[in-house]
């Protein structure tokens, strides 16, 4: 069953002809889609603009990294028509991907290469060689910081040169990217993330006794869970009936089990690993209120997707957070690494009602004007144009 976002997306890309103009194969063009296939916002990003381009493009996803494709991505590609492949990263000394993505490019010959993350650019160079007519266009949906890496940013100087197009996520990102690298590819803009607000419709907030804090994002060393969780501490010393719930699973999972343990609060942090996407949905409209503690995002879709459930936000005051949410207009910001600021905006939020309410309204109200999904898609089809033409 297609909800109301999604016939959105379908009007939407009907209404544009791809590549018009330009002399192309009479048959869809082929588009190739290389994503993450592990727990993140980008890969759902992809999913949804794979979705919105079928009614004037094939799309075909290419899901790389983990040892098991994420049940959520299977079901929507098998329910969507979307054909799809997947290949496993499962050791550090796993190299099989170097051989089997190129590959599958190589088998599917597509008319344009999106690659989701500057970092997988590397896959797309064999195959620009052979292929030196095949659109590329490279979206970067993490935060600046992290092009600071060696790797990452030798891949973002390849792409200067040799991308077609390149997308960011969000402002933050892309101020960030001309200060290090002075320079863009051919054609570049800026495509903020949207959202599915039509997910929420229907969903009721169930009523607890006690106050609910969530936390939707891959526990990694970009995130900053910890400062959440001291946060909490003391957060109960203050509220006292209060209950934590942290959505997601990754590398640092452990580290922040035995800081739970340490700090005392065990019985009040709840760890939500691999929860079905309605789990989730529902985890997001029973909050109270939403914390983002990171040290650097791109645009977080966690965040869009909190204020489209209309959910109050607290966010740590880093890029990507503090180009999208103004503080005290549609959320909270606090410093990086203060859990007793992190705390009092917390706290702040469930005894103030009509502040949450305001925050609240005016997030979603963003939200509706700029970050839908079908927005979303509509820019993302125009930069494929300008990229053909």
């Amino acid at each position: 069953m297609i909800n109301r976002a999604s016939q959105d997306l379908y009007i939407i890309a009907g209404s544009f002809t791809l590549l018009s103009g330009i002399q192309m194969p009479k048959k869809k063009p082929k588009i190739l889609h290389l994503a993450f296939a592990g727990v993140a916002g980008s890969p759902r990003g992809t999913l949804l603009l794979a979705q919105g381009e079928k009614p004037i493009a094939d799309p075909y996803l290419l899901f790389f990294g983990g040892s098991k494709l994420i049940d959520e991505y299977k079901a929507w590609v098998n329910r969507e028509g979307i054909r799809y492949a997947f290949v496993p990263k499962t050791s550090r000394f796993d190299f099989r991907f170097l051989y089997l993505i190129p590959k599958i490019m190589l088998d599917e010959k597509p008319d344009v290469l999106f690659i989701h993350g500057t970092i997988k650019f590397v896959f797309a160079l064999p195959y620009m060689m052979l292929k030196p007519k095949t659109k590329v266009i490279v979206v970067e949906h993490g935060p600046g910081l992290h092009l600071d890496r060696p790797f990452t940013s030798a891949m973002a100087k390849l792409a200067n040169k040799m991308a077609d197009g390149l997308v960011f996520v969000s402002q933050d990102v892309c101020d960030y990217w001309k200060r290090k690298y002075g320079r863009f590819p051919r054609s570049h803009a800026v495509i903020a993330n949207g959202v599915d607000i039509g997910e929420f419709e229907g969903l009721k907030k169930q009523k607890f006794r006690t106050k609910i804090i969530t936390m939707v994002a891959v526990m990694s060393s970009q995130k900053d869970h910890i400062t959440l969780v001291r946060a909490m501490k003391e957060l109960k010393k203050k509220v006292g009936n209060v209950r934590l719930v942290l959505v997601g699973d990754g590398p640092k999972r452990q580290e922040i089990e035995e800081e739970v343990v340490k700090l005392g609060i065990k019985d009040s942090v709840k760890f939500l690993i691999n929860a079905p996407r309605k789990e989730v949905l529902q985890a997001f409209k029973d909050t109270d209120a939403y914390v983002l503690s990171t040290n650097g995002e791109g645009l977080s879709r966690s965040i869009l997707e909190a204020m489209a459930a209309k959910v109050p936000v607290v966010a740590t005051d880093v890029s990507g957070n503090s180009g999208f949410i103004k503080d005290k207009e549609n959320g909270l910001l606090v410093p990086l690494g203060d859990e007793r600021q992190m705390a009092v905006a917390i706290e702040r939020l469930l005894k103030d009602k009509n502040l949450a309410k305001r925050l609240t309204k005016k997030a979603f109200d963003g939200i509706q004007a700029k970050h839908s999904i079908g927005n979303t898609i509509k820019q993302y089809l125009k930069f494929i144009k300008k990229v053909a033409s």
